[in-house]
């Protein structure tokens, strides 16, 4: 990070991304506020990531991750409950899920505008519920053979600038 802003660069070969995680805090809350704007730019296979916005509601809890084969922290906050049996994992269960949208990423410095009603595939709610938020990232495209002694890796240039609640 120089100059206030996120220049990310090297390989993905693995499922990949970054962002802002609020451990130690249960959420934070942005009621007073819209949606998240930024400016990113740069290349990434594609040409696009996911943007997310990871609430209370739609995080799988700890105890749930613990009793499943995940590795939570202590401090991790979640209240989404995905049921299921013991061979059900934090990948393969659809009940619980961030609310993302798709970013298109441009070598030019773009603005990116996101409402909290842009997101749509959150579970149990599709947007963010800005009261109980836990955290904020960018997800990169998965490579083909992620998670295997052999993927196709892909080169990631990108910069994150001028993150910001948008106010009501």
């Amino acid at each position: 990070m120089t100059a206030d802003n996120w220049h990310i660069s090297g390989t993905v070969g693995d499922y990949s991304g970054f962002g802002f995680f609020f451990d130690s805090c249960n959420r934070v809350d942005a009621t007073g506020y819209k949606g998240i704007s930024f400016t990113i730019s740069g290349t990434v296979m594609g040409g696009s990531l996911t943007f997310e916005v990871d609430t209370l509601t739609d995080t799988i809890k700890p105890a749930w991750l613990s009793a499943h084969g995940g590795t939570p922290g202590t401090t991790d906050p979640g209240a989404c409950d995905p049921g299921g049996t013991a061979t059900t994992t934090q990948y393969s269960q659809s009940v619980c899920t961030e609310p993302t949208k798709v970013i298109t990423v441009s070598a030019t410095p773009t603005p990116v505008t996101v409402l909290w009603s842009d997101f749509t595939t959150g579970k149990p709610n599709a947007s963010p519920i800005p009261a109980d938020i836990v955290g904020i990232r960018w997800i990169l495209p998965v490579p083909a053979g992620a998670g295997t002694a052999t993927p196709t890796t892909y080169p990631l240039d990108i910069t994150v600038d001028n993150i910001a609640f948008i106010p009501q």
